[in-house]
């Protein structure tokens, strides 16, 4: 079988529980074996997962650095439907809902990942081996997946495109020489039908395809009282083509295509907190709250939210109904040729396009005070991303050193940018409406903001067995960035009547015309940004259940340009974020009297420059939203991951102790100490885990495979400013899931199942708007999932 030289990321550490992993042919990149291939035998006495993650088969847990792999069994048994649920069965890992919409949604891993306004994640999601863009990568949806990998701490040498804090990877399923496919149906409250499938197709000896598709509809979950209808819907479908040709004895070529449509009723809003004292009406004057005035002061502000604190999380009253849609077309391309024995070249093309279209209605009450209605039929955000990346990759015969190199190229931009009289244009791009009521000044604004990145970069690793139990791991990575910003502002005085005037700013901070026309009411701002990355690492197996290891790795994401609404242009552009860390750790595997599983332990420290954070800041000419470089910051903590299986019983465990602090932290407007505020979407501690119990029924009519699994994480902050925003921080709490599987129904290829999530019924806050120290006062929150329960039904057919 020839030999797989393919991954993505650059080392991996902790591992999957043992559920997760049984059953895998191999994880990331990796070649599955063909049908008249016997699947290669494990060098350890356990079931375990191979992985591909430094270019060649490993076992994870002989791998020397931090990732969590789950296959498609692991997914289905923990509950993983979408993205977002991969934080219930990973370490180190949160979810960061978008507040005013799913696509704006991030990962953090290890205290970082939250985009913010333009700038790029610190996590980012890969598909099939291409960067996704960061606008709905969050959310992507997972269905008929060879695995999902998380890779913690900072990518420093191999990665496609520069992360500071980890990407998550989706490995799509591979066609198989076989004729073979499944359906799979869901009926649920909440009206949830869910229908997948996948048809595995070989054509030819050569050539293999695979279709696969997703169509979930499911009721919303929260009543808006003002129209009557539920919000917070889902409603998308999602279809995949994956061709494999092998045209020759040691080429091949995999092209894999997939389309995503949503359109779907959007976030909803409650009310959490308004101000009620401090402030009087000269204040209210220049700095305006528009709660008071609304509600005739602070008294009736303070009665709204009482009213809305009797109806609860799953009642609000909102002006409208917010909606959100979103269409991701992704194509990659991998070709690999073997040039010898052990020498592989491979070529991985990628193309991404993205548009997305929402409206918003974020205060949480009836009043138009915080909205925005979008310009339905045109999208808010879009872009079109172009990807290459040539590798070069092989080994000794012996097998003691392993090297690769390689080269990428990226090119992202908005597509109804152009150029006007030579320079960059929003020519056909939306300007958004947001609202805020007079007697505030410039109170409904038009905005836009296109942004075109372009990167390149080059790099090189290596593996040598100093010994055969001791490896070094030397890899270096430089990159040549940049970044073109152009922004827009039209707003008026007296309501969304006009007239609109123009509010944008130049480059050197003066004010255009108020009468510039919209179409040319445009400022374009541009950076360029190189830095390095790279990767040192020492492992030692003295058995093979046994591994130690060290590291250090250091990487960079880039600056970039906030939107031009202020006179004060030493806040028009933030500089690169740079983290460093150092991580060591210990990962033990057993197998005894049919007792088996393993232990895995990570410790790090990482060490930010630079970091970027955006805050709320009064620039005197208008309230703007900012992204700026936080100065230092210091994040160490331990992950945790335990699996034992004895007898019938599988049990998992994991916890995330993460201690995050800003070493300095300065709102750059006013100077203020902000060093005290809590990192967005980071519990201090997590505990999470499953019990799975397999019961064999006999007389051919199959098992019986009940799970409970739970998620508890610590308090964190769902706003970047708590200083100024006291309060935006969520209760603990505690998620229980159940299923019950019962697997080959009959003797049958079928197996039929049963789900409760959030089995308690609790009510938690998984995001929020915190303005309650702005002009309009206020902080508003939005809530996860209620309890939702329903049937599955699986039939496989094939080989």
């Amino acid at each position: 079988m020839r030999k797989a030289f393919h991954a993505r990321f650059m080392g991996v550490c902790a591992s999957a529980p043992l559920w997760a992993l049984v059953g895998t042919n191999a994880a990331y990149g990796a070649e599955q074996p063909a049908a008249d291939e016997p699947a290669a035998e494990a060098e350890a006495p356990y079931d375990t997962i191979v992985v591909t993650a430094r270019r060649r088969e490993e076992n994870i847990q002989s791998v020397p650095l931090a990732i969590t792999a789950l296959s498609a069994e692991g997914l289905q048994k923990g509950s993983v439907r979408q993205s977002s649920d991969l934080q219930y069965v990973t370490p180190g890992l949160t979810f960061t809902q978008g507040s005013d919409s799913r696509q704006n949604a991030a990962f953090n891993i290890r205290g970082a990942g939250q985009a913010f306004g333009g700038n790029l994640p610190s996590v980012l999601s890969y598909f099939a081996d291409i960067p996704l863009d960061f606008h709905g990568a969050a959310g992507f949806g997972v269905y008929d997946m060879a695995n999902v990998q998380v890779a913690r701490g900072p990518q420093g040498t191999l990665f496609g495109r520069n992360t500071t804090a980890g990407a998550v990877l989706f490995v799509p399923q591979a066609p198989t020489k076989n004729l073979e496919g499944f359906v799979s149906g869901e009926l649920g409250n909440y009206n949830l039908r869910h229908v997948q499938g996948a048809l595995n197709l070989p054509i030819t000896e050569a050539l293999a395809v695979r279709l696969s598709g997703d169509i979930v509809r499911r009721g919303g979950t929260t009543l808006n009282l003002t129209t009557g209808n539920k919000l917070d819907s889902r409603h998308q479908e999602s279809a995949r083509v994956f061709v494999r040709w092998d045209p020759a004895e040691g080429i091949r070529n995999d092209t894999v295509a997939q389309y995503l449509h949503a359109n779907e009723a959007g976030v909803p809003h409650i009310l959490a907190s308004v101000r009620t004292d401090g402030d009087t009406a000269a204040t209210r004057s220049s700095a305006y709250n528009a709660l008071y005035d609304l509600y005739g002061g602070p008294t009736g502000a303070a009665q709204y939210l009482a009213a809305q604190a009797r109806r609860g999380p799953r009642v609000t009253q909102l002006n409208f109904d917010p909606r959100e849609s979103r269409s991701i077309t992704v194509v990659a391309n991998t070709t690999s040729i073997d040039l010898a024995e052990n020498v592989t070249l491979k070529n991985i093309l990628g193309y991404e396009r993205v548009k997305t279209n929402y409206s918003t209605d974020i205060d949480g009450t009836p009043q138009d005070i915080n909205f925005s209605k979008g310009n339905l039929g045109v999208p808010e955000y879009s872009t079109r991303q172009w990807s290459d990346e040539l590798q070069l990759s092989g080994q000794t015969s012996d097998n003691r050193l392993n090297w690769i190199a390689g080269f990428f190229w990226l090119d992202s931009k908005t597509p109804e940018s152009g150029f006007v009289n030579g320079r960059e244009s929003l020519s056909n791009l939306t300007f958004r409406g947001d609202g805020i009521p007079a007697p505030s000044a410039y109170s409904f604004s038009r905005n836009s903001q296109a942004i075109h990145d372009k990167s390149k970069a080059v790099y090189a690793q290596a593996t040598y067995g100093v010994t055969d139990t001791i490896r070094i791991t030397g890899g270096f990575r430089y990159s040549w960035d940049s970044r073109a910003s152009t922004t827009g502002q039209m707003a008026t005085v007296v309501g969304p009547g006009g007239p609109f005037l123009c509010r944008a700013v130049r480059a050197d901070g003066t004010s255009l015309p108020t009468s510039t026309p919209q179409d040319q009411c445009l400022t374009t701002i541009k950076g360029k940004f190189d830095d390095y990355g790279y990767t040192i690492a020492l492992d030692w197996q003295p058995t093979p259940d046994t591994l130690a290891y060290a590291t250090t790795r250091r990487n960079f994401k880039d600056g970039g340009q906030n939107f031009v609404n202020t006179l004060d242009t030493g806040l028009l552009t933030y500089q690169p974020e740079i983290a460093t860390d150092y991580e060591v750790g210990i990962k033990q595997s057993w197998n005894s009297g049919g007792f088996r599983g393993h232990a895995n332990v990570a410790l790090y420290l990482d060490k930010y420059t630079n970091m970027q954070r955006q805050v709320t800041v009064n620039t005197g000419t208008a309230v703007s939203t900012l992204i700026f470089n936080a100065a230092k910051a210091t994040i160490k903590g331990a992950e945790f991951e335990a699996s034992a299986s004895l007898a019938n019983f599988t049990l998992s465990l994991f916890y995330t102790y993460t201690d995050a602090k800003y070493d300095r932290f300065v709102d750059p407007a006013t100077g203020a100490d902000l060093s005290a505020n809590k990192f967005v979407g980071t519990p201090k501690n997590a505990v999470g885990g499953s019990l799975t119990y397999r019961a064999e029924l006999g007389d051919n009519l199959g098992r019986l495979e009940p799970t409970v699994s739970f998620y508890k994480p610590g308090s964190y902050a769902y706003n970047p400013n708590q200083v100024a925003n006291p309060g935006t921080f969520t209760k603990t709490y505690t998620l229980l899931n159940a299923r019950v599987d019962w697997r080959e129904v009959g003797g049958l290829p079928l197996d039929i199942g049963a789900f409760v999530n959030n089995l308690t019924d609790k009510d938690y806050i998984i995001a929020g708007l915190g303005l309650f120290g702005s002009t309009l006062g206020y902080n508003s929150v939005v809530y996860g999932a209620p309890r939702t329960y329903g049937l599955q039904m699986t039939y496989r057919f094939g080989n």
